[in-house]
């Protein structure tokens, strides 16, 4: 089994006796593994999710067999004919690209061979006769809804061989973690869904520390909070609780929320500038949701009136504004290794560059935010141990690096009301940590899951409360039987 090493900080694999209940460390630095039928290989995910390795079942013998492109994912691995190949999925990303693909492995020509490829995919499994069942995600608007699906695999090549069949018709469910006994007639996963909500709580210490938190949104549906309006007295979130993407505000002492923007396309990502507009990302609903597809930032008033256009481009990453007496709103564009920024002007749209940096970080966590007082520009720059924080200086163009010793697997991050930290996400392979990284790196946690969930913190403008996404669930083990 997979776990985490709680004294090295790092994924690691393990073995438990069946009999007694005894556990011990086979390896360090592994991710998902998965065991050869006649227990004399593993294979398993390593470089950061990257590469795929083998090793014998006692941890020796280690080696490469297959890397992927800088930024792929990996994951999923199954042993196929008799282990002669592995069938895994591979999420790749790229300019203008986001694909996710099920690849066979062939162990003795070392060739690559795509089984089928849906940006949709979520999980897959092989059976000894080679029957493929996958989990696929609905297309939009249903994209919440996952169902499976199967088709006949050549064994010896990875070919389909069947059109595919629907084995569930079900809503609202996340399936996961799939598994099939040899005799084709079980099959067992996870389900369950998951549900984002918005939690606030009350900030001290300057920032440093988080005390009473509770739930502010109290329906089943999902909220992910984004902003505060500048009176620190409500927040700002995108829900689907009308059946598409819209942004609601809600107040601290209120137990409902009120619809301030909505659309016939999805609308997220609100954010408050310094003169009280709130700029936010619209997409059509009938397309996923990805980096690599056209995205248009709107502008709109709280107080009503019509919305505006403020552009409308590809590789639109993310906006963020620094808070009053400051005006300056920023726009983020990612490019293939780094990050370009821009000034933003609510009504005339994109304007000068401001400030570029390298960063080396997957497609998907790369995160930034502008100080406060609209003098300094903080990029995620590294989400390996230990984490890096760069600085970028708007004023001379300088930079530096703030190394976080014992944390890494950062993916978002918002700056302090007062400037003087960041409220960092840090995934592991067992938890979500909301962390507050201080300017000298001492980090502290805020806030922990367990479970590898996304979460992040937005401080209110006047430094007296924090928003964070935090997620409840309740999976349960799953088995079809004679699907």
């Amino acid at each position: 089994m997979s776990g985490q090493d709680t004294h090295a900080n790092v994924p690691s694999l393990w073995a438990v006796s069946i009999f007694g209940g005894v556990f011990w460390k086979v390896t360090g630095e592994v991710g998902e593994a998965v065991a050869v039928a006649d227990g004399s290989q593993i294979a398993f995910v390593g470089g950061s999710g990257e590469e795929i390795w083998l090793m014998k079942t006692g941890g020796e013998d280690r080696r490469r067999i297959l890397g992927g492109d800088d930024g792929d994912r990996l994951a999923n691995l199954a042993w196929v004919s008799e282990g002669r190949a592995l069938v895994f999925s591979q999420v790749r990303i790229g300019l203008y690209r986001f694909e996710v693909a099920l690849e066979y492995l062939d162990l003795v020509s070392g060739q690559v061979a795509t089984v089928l490829s849906d940006a949709r995919l979520r999980g897959s499994c092989v059976s000894s006769d080679g029957r493929l069942v996958y989990a696929l995600a609905e297309a939009a608007p249903r994209q919440s809804d996952v169902n499976f699906w199967e088709s006949q695999m050549d064994m010896l090549t990875g070919q389909v061989l069947s059109k595919p069949r629907r084995i569930t018709n079900w809503m609202g469910s996340s399936l996961y973690a799939l598994s099939v006994t040899r005799d084709g007639k079980r099959l067992a996963f996870l389900k369950g869904p998951y549900q984002a909500n918005v939690y606030v709580g009350e900030l001290g210490d300057e920032g440093a520390t988080l005390k009473n938190p509770r739930r502010l949104t109290l329906d089943e549906r999902d909220h992910l909070p984004t902003a505060w309006t500048l009176d620190s007295s409500a927040v700002l979130f995108h829900s689907d609780r009308n059946g598409k993407w819209e942004i609601f505000t809600q107040g601290l002492n209120d137990r409902t929320a009120e619809l301030v923007i909505t659309a016939p396309e999805d609308c997220r990502a609100a954010r408050v500038s310094g003169d009280g507009q709130i700029l936010y990302f619209v997409r059509n609903r009938d397309r996923l949701w990805k980096w690599t597809e056209p995205l248009t930032l709107m502008r709109a008033h709280l107080g009503g009136g019509s919305p505006g256009v403020v552009l409308s481009e590809r590789r639109l990453y993310s906006v963020r504004c620094a808070q009053p007496p400051a005006s300056l709103s920023i726009l983020g564009e990612r490019k293939l290794s780094h990050f370009v920024f821009y000034a933003l002007d609510p009504l005339r749209g994109k304007g000068r560059e401001i400030a570029r940096t390298a960063v080396d970080l997957p497609l998907d966590q790369n995160h930034w935010d502008v100080s406060p007082d609209g003098s300094q520009i903080a990029v995620l720059a590294s989400g390996g141990l230990p984490g890096r924080i760069r600085i970028l200086s708007l004023s001379d163009r300088s930079s530096r690096d703030v190394t976080v010793n014992g944390w890494g697997g950062f993916q978002s991050m918002d700056w302090s009301a007062n400037g003087q930290g960041w409220y960092v996400s840090s995934q592991s392979a067992t938890h979500a940590n909301l962390l507050y990284i201080d300017l000298d790196g001492h980090a502290r946690v805020l806030r922990q899951q367990p479970g590898r969930f996304q979460t992040w913190g937005v401080p209110s403008p006047d430094g007296h409360h924090l928003a964070f996404l935090e997620w409840t669930s309740a999976s349960n083990v799953w088995m079809v039987e004679n699907f």
